[in-house]
């Protein structure tokens, strides 16, 4: 079976996500809302908390508008897909507490 993972192949060896775990991701950050997002992402320090506040500020963005959520879960992934390999990372630790909460 294929990880939800998969390694680049340039010399730094960075984690980069498949489009259907960041199509995923981006429904779990959507479901989970802005508030949840924050404090889950203080919880893996100060890169993790940065990225989580902006990530949760795009998505309280998104969320007021009026569009369908599959539509929402689009623009969240297209924000994850601007993200940086580390930051995506982060995003996905906090994707795994959040799913622990639920």
């Amino acid at each position: 079976m294929r990880s939800r993972w998969a390694h680049s192949l340039n010399s730094r060896s960075t984690a980069v996500m498949d489009p259907f775990t960041i199509f995923g991701l981006a429904k779990t950050l959507l479901s989970a809302g802005p508030t949840l997002i924050k404090t889950v992402g203080g919880m893996f320090g100060d890169s993790a908390s940065e990225t989580a506040v902006r990530m949760a500020n795009k998505i309280e963005q998104i969320d007021k508008s009026i569009a369908p959520f599959e539509v929402k879960q689009k623009h969240v992934a297209n924000e994850l897909n601007k993200l940086s390999p580390q930051e995506l990372e982060r995003m996905g630790k906090v994707q795994v507490e959040l799913s622990w909460r639920r």
